[in-house]
């Protein structure tokens, strides 16, 4: 997760691959299926500090950047207080027609709906139960992140 001075509506997601030399092939891929992929050049390379990434959107609108190869620094984010964040949980988005976007995360991304709340599809991309959640509304955008901590203490903590 990022923070950057200027637009707070301005969301992108990053999707790290397990291959980093399939970049080119999801490049294609994505093409192939009618969705424009950008590469990032190398400015925004060294900004987001990765490789290489494509650029893409899900038919709402909501901004993708598969990545290939971050740098990892091995030093462990410390905020002003420690909140024992363990890992990634999932990432809730803003969607304006789920159907229609259910279809891209399946299709595009190989998703599978592992669950349903109402309207609100959640999605496996590997083994944990959801990795991204839809949730109906009028505008792209992040509607929430999730972390796993190690204890229920360290939420309260935070």
């Amino acid at each position: 997760m990022a923070y950057f001075e200027g637009d707070p509506t301005d969301h992108t997601i990053g999707l790290e691959l397990k291959h980093p030399d399939d970049l080119d092939k999801v490049g294609a891929e994505l093409t192939h299926a009618g969705y424009q992929a950008r590469p990032g050049t190398k400015d925004e390379c060294d900004q987001r500090r990765v490789k290489a990434f494509i650029a893409t959107q899900d038919p709402t609108g909501n901004k993708i950047e598969i990545l290939a190869r971050p740098y990892n620094t091995g030093v462990r984010f410390f905020p002003g207080r420690d909140v024992s964040i363990t890992h990634f949980s999932h990432i809730g988005l803003n969607t304006t027609d789920p159907k229609r976007d259910e279809k891209f995360w399946t299709t595009v991304f190989n998703a599978r709906v592992s669950d349903w709340l109402g309207d609100t599809p959640l999605f496996r991309i590997h083994t944990a139960h959801h990795s991204v959640v839809l949730f109906p509304t009028t505008r792209p955008g992040i509607q929430h992140i999730n972390h796993q901590v190690e204890d229920i203490d360290d939420v309260m903590r935070s």
